[in-house]
């Protein structure tokens, strides 16, 4: 039986007292293959002792240390030094269930033309319960992002598009057009495979200032990153307003208001931009 091997990719950065639940997820699969690459992006708490038992207890995992430089930075560290045909990223606090390598494996082996692979998750910790994604759709991607970090996708297409951009907090996302576009194939798993933790104090709606700025530069620069593809996706700012008017107000019309006023002036950024380079062109 053919069993490629999968990375899982863990960075970790002060979560000494909810790793172990991640790394329990990795040891539960009934897919044996795999290599778990911890990267500690300069954590100050007690994660190495903690990650030190679970080197002890099954070689499969291996223990990296770097200076903390965020989360695109230390997902790029491990996959560089891992060897999987296929790679799994997972955050230190998430979960993934028993079978998820088993069946993403399969659906690739099965399938060469896919690029990516998630399945159904729900919520846990502040928050409970299923996590409603839409149906993915890659025009509906590039507004609301409904792929969670934890989807598989190949080795080989990593090093293809040049890895996870760095100093951009929406590295999953970036990576994630990156991959996809303008064609690539999505498959979801019809059953929950992953476990998303959630916080509240740093969820959108509780974001301080300083944070909901950081947000704003976030949106703007994926924009800038993936300029071409809007342009051919929407052809003019106005289609895309409409466009994410319309989804948001379904996907979030609780907090609707207060997505708006987030996402507005990175919007207005990209319409900008937009405008002049159809004046240029006109």
């Amino acid at each position: 039986m053919n069993s490629p091997l999968v990375s899982v990719i863990m960075p970790v950065y002060n979560r000494a007292h909810l790793i172990s639940e991640s790394l329990d997820s990795v040891l539960r699969q009934s897919y044996d293959n795999w290599e778990c690459i911890i990267v500690d992006d300069g954590s100050i708490d007690a994660i190495k002792s903690v990650v030190n038992e679970y080197l002890k207890k099954d070689d499969r995992f291996q223990y990296y240390y770097k200076a903390n430089g965020g989360a695109a930075a230390a997902r790029n560290y491990g996959i560089q030094r891992s060897e999987g045909v296929y790679i799994l990223p997972l955050d230190s606090d998430d979960i993934v269930n028993s079978n998820y390598m088993e069946k993403a494996v399969a659906c690739f082996e099965n399938n060469s033309n896919l690029k990516l692979v998630y399945g159904q998750a729900e919520l846990i910790g502040d928050k409970t319960g299923k996590w409603n994604l839409p149906p993915y759709s890659f025009k509906l991607f590039l507004i609301y992002n409904m792929l969670f970090n934890s989807s598989m996708y190949k080795r080989s297409d990593f090093d293809r598009v040049g890895g996870y951009t760095e100093g951009n907090r929406f590295e999953d996302w970036d990576i994630w057009i990156k991959i996809l576009k303008p064609d690539g194939k999505v498959f979801q798993i019809p059953e929950v495979v992953y476990y998303y933790r959630t916080h509240t104090s740093n969820s959108i709606t509780n974001l301080l200032d300083t944070e909901k700025e950081l947000y704003e530069e976030s949106m703007g620069q994926l924009y800038q990153n993936h300029m071409d593809t809007y342009i051919s996706v929407f052809g003019n700012p106005i289609d895309l307003e409409r466009e994410r008017r319309a989804l948001y107000s379904k996907v979030h019309s609780a907090n609707y208001k207060k997505a708006e006023r987030i996402l507005n002036s990175s919007l207005f950024q990209l319409g900008l931009q937009l405008r002049r380079m159809f004046k240029r062109n006109s």
